[in-house]
């Protein structure tokens, strides 16, 4: 097999790229309130020449290299005490700069108005390969001795982090709505602060045992750690099965769940103003994705969902059906 010639995609692949539409929702309150603000302002210092992919790709690059220069000073997690001070301080940077390039580079392509399917493949693409990245250099900071992870634990927290990740995307593949963990932010901020504390107080200040239960600091990051990331799957698959069961269509005339971002004034025109029409149609990024009767519009099938509040402007919640669907 030539990997250089051979058709990874058909057709049929192509043009669903071609077609693609991003659509995500962000509620996290650190992303909203601390995280947009910066890259925003950010994101500005870079010239509209350069490419959000060339930002995708050095976010990348920098977490390869903390992986690398781990890999050569501390292979078998065991020498977190005795490595060079410097390291952890070059990890930390890497590690922020590397978030920060990760949140900017869609900003970026939207400025420059760049954006496609194709960027957020490679976006996201890079980001299957940091699932392994990100934790396998933390190990370096927790270590491997008696306060540290034990290598089944270390493979265990692996595979929350892949279950986490696979988990979202394929909740996007059924849903067509991308929604945007909590816990990516606030891990990321994470990393970057246990970088710096290993940097000004050397690893030794995570080798302690936590008061009352008296098990090592580690212990409790098993515990909590796969107990955060085994929260979502459920209500995926819960909210996955009841969307394909919910009615019973063929695959390609399933209803689509979409979420879409109205005004206030928006909202107030389609529930007090329409609401003595017999019919409503709703329009989202030019296509027709709601045609029913507007009581049933309201009531069940729309709903505020909170505390999804931005500025002036807040998120509702539509079940969308094929104009050409007809109710029982």
């Amino acid at each position: 097999m030539n990997f250089f010639n051979y058709q990874y995609l058909n057709r049929k692949h192509l043009q669903g790229l071609n077609e693609y539409k991003y659509n995500a929702i962000d509620t996290s309150p650190v992303s909203i309130y601390i995280m947009q603000p910066f890259w925003n302002w950010g994101v500005e210092f870079f010239p509209r020449w350069f490419a959000p992919n060339l930002m995708t790709l050095l976010g990348f690059l920098l977490l390869v290299v903390n992986f690398v220069m781990f890999s050569y000073y501390d292979f078998y997690f065991t020498e977190a005490l005795v490595l060079p001070r410097w390291v952890w301080l070059i990890a930390a940077i890497c590690q922020f700069c590397s978030h920060q390039l990760d949140g900017m580079d869609g900003k970026q392509a939207r400025r420059t108005k760049s954006s496609s399917a194709l960027g957020e493949l490679f976006d996201h693409g890079v980001d299957s390969w940091a699932c392994f990245l990100f934790p396998v250099c933390i190990f370096s900071a927790i270590s491997k001795d008696e306060y540290g992870f034990s290598p089944m634990a270390m493979h265990l927290l692996l595979w929350t982090i892949y279950i986490s990740f696979i988990d979202s995307h394929w909740e996007k593949y059924n849903t067509k709505v991308l929604f945007l963990p909590w816990s990516y932010d606030i891990s990321m901020l994470v990393m970057t602060i246990t970088y710096l504390l290993a940097y000004f107080y050397t690893p030794a200040v995570f080798h302690f045992d936590i008061p009352i239960l008296n098990i090592p600091f580690a212990k409790l990051v098993e515990y909590v750690w796969p107990s955060l990331a085994f929260t979502t799957p459920p209500q995926t698959i819960d909210g996955s099965r009841g969307f394909y069961t919910k009615y019973d269509k063929k695959p390609d005339q399933l209803p689509i769940r979409y979420f879409t971002q109205l005004k206030h004034a928006d909202v107030q025109s389609i529930v007090f103003h329409d609401v003595h029409r017999p019919k409503l149609e709703l329009f989202c990024q030019n296509k027709v994705v709601f045609r029913k009767n507007v009581q049933n519009l309201v009531r069940p099938y729309l709903f505020i969902d909170l505390p999804m509040v931005l500025d002036d402007e807040f998120y509702i919640r539509i079940l969308s059906i094929d104009p050409n669907y007809r109710t029982p």
